[in-house]
């Protein structure tokens, strides 16, 4: 099990700059995560700390010491540890959390104790509620209209969704049905599940008895497996289209030949050597697969990987401009933070170009995704 091997090897890498810098803790910059590194979401916590070594050691020559905590991929504990990441660790800045139902349960905290937050995870939330935070990740509405998009101009006319039952499914069943307005495409039916089933079967049935012409499938990780190859199983042939999120090794790996020829709208990290020459992010995406390849031989990158990887390009470049006003552990370097990551412009990093403006949380555009499709086990560039 190479991949235990090398996860481990990343955890260790993460204690040690968690703790190699305790000589000059007064001026240390402490960035806290809450991870869901257990329970359905695990996936994607482990895949995010897997990360951790290449994040910034030291900012403008002060030391970064980073704090991660498991809340188990349950919203309430992901409140607490982050309460005790803030008044206990004294945290200058948080990043994760690695799943959306955790994001939302914080949110109300970020404000409260006024500690700004890189999300990992898609936070839809504008205006005065974003006031504390910024996303790495594109929006998910960027991934479902480029989903629908595709399926327009492939013909499809008739389709149906699967969703996590949660306010991640929720949101992403509600932009794909404005966006199949907009398109012309009919929506057949809207199927539910839990991220920690075992079981797709009722599901599966009436999905394939309402006959649509391709069904997207909006979950993450190794969850979203279970849908895939459940209708694969019960006959269903046709376009089968997953979120970025689910794109990764796990799921081929628990996928096998039964993914072989799904969909999805990737992030370029999926297909980083494909990406064509145009693409701004391209060396930049390139040049990361390269570093994590090198501490990670065995294990192909997947999307919490270069989410992690750009939390540090822009946290090495928010904490060097707050430094300029205040000192680490204080409310004036943390509101320094705040304010200069929601004026983030023309940042290349490797899921795309970041422009931020306050109470838009989101700053990369549609170039930051392409199509992909599995082909010969591999995840393969299809079209932007």
């Amino acid at each position: 099990m190479n991949w235990i091997s090398d996860w481990g090897r990343a955890f260790c890498i993460g204690a040690m700059l968690s703790l190699g810098f305790s000589w000059n803790a007064d001026a240390e910059i402490v960035v806290g995560g809450t991870f869901s590194l257990t329970g359905p979401a695990a996936a994607l916590g482990t895949s995010f700390q897997r990360t951790l070594p290449l994040l910034p050691k030291e900012i403008a020559g002060e030391p970064v010491r980073y704090v991660i905590v498991d809340d188990g991929s349950d919203p309430s504990a992901a409140v607490r540890n982050a309460r005790k990441l803030i008044n206990e660790d004294h945290v200058d800045v948080l990043i994760g959390p690695t799943n959306a139902a955790t994001a939302y349960a914080i949110a109300p905290v970020l404000s409260e104790f006024k500690v700004p937050l890189i999300s990992g995870t898609a936070l839809d939330l504008f205006g005065d509620k974003s006031e504390w935070f910024i996303n790495v990740s594109p929006p998910i509405q960027m991934w479902v209209a480029k989903i629908v998009q595709n399926m327009k101009e492939t013909g499809i006319k008739k389709v149906s969704f699967v969703g996590y039952n949660d306010i991640y499914g929720d949101t992403a069943f509600a932009h794909f049905k404005r966006y199949c307005a907009e398109a012309g495409i009919e929506i057949l039916s809207n199927e539910r599940f839990a991220r920690s089933d075992t079981s797709f079967v009722g599901q599966a049935l009436r999905l394939v008895a309402a006959r649509p012409d391709a069904i997207f499938i909006a979950a993450s990780g190794s969850p979203a497996v279970l849908p895939n190859v459940t209708l694969r199983d019960r006959g269903f042939s046709k376009p089968l289209y997953n979120a970025p999120v689910a794109v990764g090794q796990d799921f081929l790996r628990l996928g096998g030949a039964k993914v072989e020829g799904v969909l999805a709208a990737a992030f370029l990290v999926s297909v980083a050597g494909q990406v064509p020459d145009s693409n701004p992010s391209k060396k930049v995406v390139v040049d990361f697969v390269e570093k994590f390849s090198k501490l990670y031989p065995t294990t192909e990158p997947d999307t919490q990987n270069p989410t992690a990887y750009d939390s540090g390009i822009l946290l090495s470049l928010v904490a060097t401009e707050a430094l300029k006003v205040a000192k680490p552990g204080t409310e004036q370097f943390r509101l320094a933070i705040r304010d200069r990551l929601h004026s983030v412009s023309g940042l290349v990093g490797s899921i795309g170009v970041y422009d931020f403006k306050p109470g838009e949380p989101y700053g990369v555009q549609s170039n930051s995704l392409v199509i992909a499709t599995v082909k010969g086990g591999k995840w393969t560039y299809l079209s932007n």
